[in-house]
């Protein structure tokens, strides 16, 4: 009898006996010639009722039945009422009530396909890798085109580099030799152990293993990855949804949706790049560029021809990419951490700098990209700036710690790195840029110039910019400040001698941050030559990228350059005064936060609407109410955190000077 191997079951094959075709024929089952029917040596030809097989068939062990789950009940494994064309089944699958038929499948083990209107696919199709995603310019000047475990560091790099036609070529290349590899696969493939149920149409969809499809409509062109859950309402045609991602009722076209996402509520999106844990509900997106921590809860919110990234739609969130007379050329970014207000508009092109807040309606494209921190505010005419006001909000503060407690991804090696810290060089290079605009702003004031200021097409009154750089400096010397008590075994000598070796006119190194992944320019350039020579595949380029991440020996010497920058000539005593100084900067920075702290828990402040019903005995109803009511935010973990890590800070800052500065001058 001749044999096969099966890349699905793992095991040899051989053709059917006479006794076993007349079995499955006598269950109602036919096939247009048993001599292509191929199945393993324990074979249980009752496990195969009402099944018409079409075209070369490969089949599984069913000697079991599949486990109990809250989504489906046991069932005895094999395949009852279903057409199966050119398929290849793995071992314990139940396969049940198919509509229409299952056709040009792997399907793997332990896999539960049951009660879907058809699962077919073409000869050679792609199943979603390579499709072209027209992000930010909806007539594709843009367009990137798609490949599984796809980093946003990456694809920014893709998006934003559309000049370099070397790396774009590069690129092509790659996702040329990603789409072949699927293509010449010449089937689509169910992973292992999942379960596709209650289901319409599904057409060139591959999966990997432990996934649930439960309810959705219409999937075509399309890759899903582990532990990906898709339940309700969903239409998706040519898209990648990546592991651990739960889809609810919404609709992708032509999309790509990074790992641990969870979009629901109707949510709708199209020529959209979503990516890392953002969590999208009743909005819409078109030609987004939506970084990881992307959150939209809102049905009036859309997002269209802007990167964002750890940012945060208010309700009515909208942009507008139409002043163009050629097509939708203009597009917008949003650096991390931004914030919209409820009702904001911004009309593109914009550039806002990170952790900023927008408040009102935008349409003089502001360019903020060197005031990160900061509030802006409009009506439509002229567009005002608070510098480094939010350093001071402790919401800020609390962002930085909520984020790494909401990633919802498991993977040990995720495919965003993402560097979550406060306290890193990507931040604090626009910081600094921050200080030098607000000090040069500064020094006109001083020579006279009292007028407001003009900055990114916004104005800065006279009155904040002290304030602006007092802040600024204040985030820079704390960050100095925790690394030079990090770093215990260095001396003051040591530390003079490293910073003497630095020039005085040196600028900080630019540090790109590039959604949530530091590199600096000199490693991005060198990154870009290496993959600009062409011949690397995908997981090559990526795994390229993060080799040229910003080490911990590259942020020390960035860390050092910047502190040069404060220092005088008189390298000694300038550095001395600054290390002085470092508690007063931490102990600013606490005032600040924890005063705007308890303005919002202040019950003289926030009781508006408490206090409605009558307290016996009480004589402040309304505080009364708002204190049963907000006590668990008053008396909240992170709170209690935040105080405890500045009081260590500050503690440490004034351990660093009696460390440093007990000791003789090193110079003379």
């Amino acid at each position: 009898m001749p044999q096969k191997s099966d890349h699905t079951s793992g095991c040899a094959l051989r053709h059917l006996y006479s006794i076993e075709i007349a079995q499955l024929e006598a269950n109602y089952c036919s096939a247009t010639d048993w001599s292509l029917i191929f199945v393993p040596e324990k074979f249980t030809p009752e496990a195969y009722q009402f099944v018409e097989f079409r075209g070369e068939c490969h089949l599984g062990t069913t000697l079991g039945a599949t486990p109990s789950r809250p989504d489906f009940a046991s069932r005895p494994t094999g395949i009852y009422h279903a057409i199966i064309e050119d398929c290849s089944i793995g071992n314990e699958v139940y396969i049940g009530h198919i509509g229409n038929k299952i056709a040009n499948y792997s399907i793997g083990e332990g896999s539960i396909i049951s009660h879907v209107f058809s699962l077919t696919a073409q000869q050679g199709s792609s199943c979603g890798v390579g499709t072209k995603v027209s992000v930010l310019d909806e007539t594709g000047g843009r367009a990137l085109r798609i490949v599984r475990h796809l980093p946003a560091a990456l694809a920014y790099c893709m998006v934003f580099g559309k000049a370099d036609k070397a790396l774009m070529q590069a690129w092509d290349e790659a996702v040329d030799l990603a789409t072949s590899e699927v293509e010449e696969r010449g089937y689509a493939a169910i992973g292992k152990d999942n379960l596709i149920a209650q289901s319409g149409i599904l057409e060139d969809i591959s999966t990997e293993h432990c996934s649930t499809i439960i309810g959705v409509q219409h999937l075509a062109q399309g890759y899903v990855g582990c532990n990906v859950k898709m339940q309700g309402s969903i239409i998706s045609e040519h898209f990648i949804v990546e592991d651990d991602t739960h889809l609810g009722n919404c609709s992708l076209q032509h999309c790509y949706v990074g790992e641990g996402c969870r979009l629901d509520g109707g949510f709708s999106a199209h020529d959209s790049l979503i990516f890392a844990n953002s969590n999208l509900s009743n909005g819409e997106a078109s030609a987004a560029f939506l970084g990881p921590y992307t959150v939209s809860m809102h049905r009036s919110t859309l997002l269209i021809g802007g990167a964002f990234s750890f940012f945060n739609a208010g309700s009515g969130t909208n942009q507008s990419n139409h002043q163009y007379r050629l097509g939708p050329i203009h597009h917008g970014l949003m650096e991390r951490g931004v914030k919209c207000s409820s009702d904001s508009y911004m009309l593109w092109p914009a550039h806002v700098g990170a952790f900023s807040k927008l408040v009102g309606r935008f349409y003089r494209h502001p360019d903020t990209a060197e005031l990160p921190f900061a509030v802006l505010t409009s009506d439509g005419g002229e567009m005002q700036i608070q510098p480094a006001v939010t350093i001071g909000h402790i919401g800020t503060w609390r962002d930085f710690e909520k984020w790494p407690l909401r990633d919802n991804r498991t993977s040990t090696l995720p495919d965003d790195r993402l560097v979550f810290r406060l306290w890193q060089p990507a931040i604090m290079y626009r910081v600094w840029q921050g200080w030098k605009q607000l000090t040069l702003a500064q020094e006109l004031a001083q020579a006279g110039k009292t007028y407001h200021h003009l900055m990114g097409g916004c104005t800065i009154a006279q009155e904040d910019i002290t304030p602006g750089i007092q802040l600024y400096h204040a985030l820079l010397s704390a960050y100095i400040g925790r690394f030079l008590y990090a770093e215990t075994s260095r001396t003051l000598s040591q530390l003079l001698e490293e910073l003497s070796a630095i020039k005085a006119t040196d600028q900080p190194s630019p540090i790109l941050d590039l959604m949530g992944f530091a590199i600096s320019e000199k490693d991005y350039l060198a990154w870009r030559t290496e993959v600009a020579k062409g011949g690397m595949p995908c997981a090559q380029i990526k795994q390229s990228l993060e080799q040229h991440a910003l080490s911990q020996e590259a942020e020390k010497e960035w860390i050092l350059q910047l502190l040069r920058l404060f220092l005088s000539d008189d390298l000694e005593g300038s550095l001395r005064a600054f290390i002085e100084a470092i508690p007063t900067a931490e102990q600013l920075l606490q005032k600040r936060i924890f005063s705007d702290g308890r303005k919002e828990l202040s019950p003289a402040r926030s009781s508006v609407g408490f206090g409605l019903l009558p307290l016996p005995e009480a004589e402040k109803v309304a505080e009364e109410d708002f204190l049963a009511v907000r006590q668990e935010l008053i008396k909240q973990d992170f709170v209690g955190r935040l105080k405890r890590d500045f009081s260590q800070h500050i503690e440490q800052a004034e351990k660093l000077k009696e460390r440093l500065l007990g000791q003789k001058r090193a110079f003379a």
